[in-house]
C-alpha cells in the first residue's frame, strides 16, 4: 500500500504531465532506487504506447556488451574476427580471434558475447555439438548478460541450442530443450 501511495505522489510531479522522460528518470532514481520491490517501471499515457522500461534500479540491470568499452587493440581484433566471419566466411579464423578476445576480456558480458560469437561461427560451420556446448556455457555461466539491444543472451543461447539439435536431426533433445525453455 505504501508503494502505491508513493507512486501516486510521484505521478503528480510536473515532469510526468509534461512527459519529460529524463526528469522522470532522475526523479524515480532519486526516490525509488533503494526499494527492493521494484524491478521495472513503465508509464502509460492515455491513448499512447507504454514507455518501457523507463526505470530499472541498478541492482537489477543486466550486463550488456559494448564494443566501445574495449581497448583499441581489442576493437581491431574484434573487427578482424567479424570480417572473417561475415565477409570472408572463414569461420575457423573468426573463432580463433573470438577465443583470443574471450581470454583477454575480464568483463563477464564481454566474455559471454565472445562465446556467443564462437557458437554462432560453430553453427555456421555445422559443428553443432561444439556450438551446443558453447551455448550451454552461456546459459549456465552468464545468465545476467544481454546483447547490445538488451535481449537476454541466455535465452537466445537456449533457443540456438534447440536449432542445433534440429540441425543434427536429434528431435528428442530438440523437443526436450524446447519444453525446458517453455517451462522456465
Amino acid at each position: 500500500m505504501e508503494l502505491e501511495s508513493d507512486l501516486q505522489k510521484l505521478a503528480q510531479y510536473p515532469s510526468f504531465s509534461g512527459k519529460k522522460h529524463k526528469a522522470i528518470r532522475d526523479l524515480l532514481s532519486s526516490q525509488l532506487a533503494d526499494n527492493n520491490l521494484i524491478e521495472q517501471i513503465f508509464i502509460v499515457y492515455k491513448s499512447e504506447e507504454p514507455q518501457f522500461p523507463l526505470f530499472e534500479p541498478a541492482s537489477v540491470k543486466t550486463l550488456s556488451f559494448s564494443p566501445l568499452l574495449l581497448k583499441s587493440s581489442q576493437r581491431e581484433k574484434l573487427k578482424r574476427a567479424e570480417e572473417y566471419e561475415f565477409k570472408q566466411k572463414k569461420y575457423r579464423g573468426a573463432i580463433s580471434l573470438y577465443q583470443e578476445l574471450f581470454n583477454l576480456l575480464k568483463e563477464k558480458s564481454h566474455q559471454a558475447q565472445m562465446l556467443n560469437n564462437i557458437a554462432r561461427c560453430l553453427t555456421k560451420s555445422k559443428s553443432y555439438r561444439q556450438a551446443i556446448n558453447n551455448y550451454s556455457k552461456i546459459s549456465n555461466d552468464y545468465p545476467e548478460s544481454t546483447t547490445s539491444s538488451h535481449l537476454p543472451l541466455a535465452l537466445i543461447a537456449r533457443l540456438q541450442i534447440v536449432d542445433c539439435y534440429q540441425n543434427l536431426g536429434d528431435t528428442k533433445n530438440s523437443l526436450k530443450s524446447s519444453l525446458n525453455l517453455y517451462r522456465d
